[in-house]
């Protein structure tokens, strides 16, 4: 575990893009977010809770290992980034980066790192010849990482296609086009940043906002979860209930207690820790993707009084993600 770094500035999750000539705007890739420190004779990968990152992706060690020679200017240098598996220039395959993360086997890091190569996507830069420059507002720290990649003959914008494991995230000026693009390349959101923003270690700001690409569906509840505080819901796959997720985010204060004493006083059955309803209780959720046949980062959006439970099926669910797609492309 590496002790002397900062932990990373975070965004606040908002619901409506930002405006006005104080903001820029950032594709947001689905991965880890990592900071990446190098010096003449030594690289760090670190995640957000300052763990090396070094064993498991080699990839992106080597290929930064390679670039020494022609930055030797730059050094010493830190980066503030996302570490991630694209699948194209505006959207990263966040299971295959959830499988990468959990290998332990030295054999099988290889493989993988030949088969599914990870790439670092960096947004920020903290240090450049040793100067710090978090105290530099966010334009200027922004347009130093570009001079940077451009004197290393690196692209200045991401590129799937390219074999370089390192990567410039552009900033925009037009937040609502890039929204509409967003939408279209069924990305994960956008991150919003002020201008004038200083870099920040450890705190959660409203300097930066991440706005996300939601989904939404229907579906049923089948349980609440007492020890976890979790609802369980499903929808009708095949002609019986499948179990599609669990949420707990976005139900608040009055409401999420009705609800849950409504499910007890209509409980089929409870014990220490669940209680269990027939499908009844209809709910729109948000999500961001279906995830192994689950959705994942679900949150409570609205009850859906005027639903059928019966009518809350997966052909629905992904009639519902395929049609936010498409409506954006057209």
């Amino acid at each position: 575990m590496v002790s002397s770094l900062d932990k990373p500035m975070l965004p606040t999750l908002v619901s409506e893009l930002p405006e006005g000539e104080e903001w820029r705007y950032e594709v947001k890739y689905d991965g880890y977010r990592a900071s990446l420190l190098i010096s003449e004779d030594r690289i760090d990968l670190v995640s957000r809770n300052l763990h090396s990152f070094n064993v498991k992706f080699p990839e992106v060690i080597e290929e930064i290992r390679s670039l020494i020679p022609q930055m030797k200017h730059a050094l010493p240098l830190r980066l503030d980034g996302e570490l991630c598996i694209l699948n194209s220039d505006h959207k990263a395959d966040f299971e295959t980066m959830q499988i990468r993360g959990r290998i332990g086997s030295e054999r099988k890091i290889p493989i993988w790192a030949e088969s599914h190569p990870a790439d670092f996507a960096a947004f920020d830069i903290l240090e450049i010849s040793g100067d710090n420059l978090r105290s530099l507002p966010f334009l200027e720290r922004k347009q130093k990482l570009r001079e940077l990649f451009s004197s290393l003959n690196l692209p200045l914008e991401v590129n799937h296609d390219l074999a370089a494991s390192i990567h410039y995230v552009p900033c925009y000026e037009n937040g609502e086009r890039l929204w509409k693009q967003i939408k279209g390349w069924d990305s994960e959101g956008i991150i919003a940043k002020k201008t004038s923003s200083h870099w920040v270690g450890g705190k959660r700001t409203r300097n930066w906002l991440k706005i996300k690409n939601w989904k939404t569906a229907t579906f049923f509840l089948t349980a609440y979860d007492k020890e976890s505080d979790y609802f369980h819901v499903a929808v009708m796959r095949e002609g019986k209930p499948f179990e599609i997720g669990l949420f707990s985010h976005g139900l608040e204060g009055d409401e999420r207690n009705a609800l849950i004493d409504i499910m007890r006083t209509n409980q089929t059955e409870e014990n220490a820790r669940m209680i269990w309803i027939q499908p009844s209780i209809c709910v729109d959720l948000q999500f961001i993707e279906l995830y192994k046949e689950g959705l994942r980062q679900p949150r409570f959006k609205a009850f859906r009084l005027d639903q059928n439970w019966e009518d809350c099926t997966w052909e629905a669910v992904l009639k519902n993600v395929q049609r936010s797609i498409l409506t954006e492309k057209q």
